[in-house]
């Protein structure tokens, strides 16, 4: 079961779409390194992403 969400705008992309990603690492600078677990607009099962901080939901969260 996914753990968190991010918006895809928070990965520079203009949807609007919420997915759920698992957090691999904390990077300096107030980053995340996370891994995309199921599809959006733009994002892919699969792809490991850099995001703020800030922009890493629970899983219950609702935009």
């Amino acid at each position: 079961m996914p753990t968190h969400k991010i918006n895809e705008s928070a990965a520079g992309y203009h949807a609007g779409t919420t997915v759920s990603v698992r957090p691999l690492r904390t990077l300096p600078g107030g980053l995340t390194e996370v891994q995309v677990e199921d599809c959006g607009t733009a994002l892919r099962q699969g792809q490991t992403l850099t995001v703020p901080t800030t922009e890493i939901r629970p899983w219950w969260w609702r935009p």
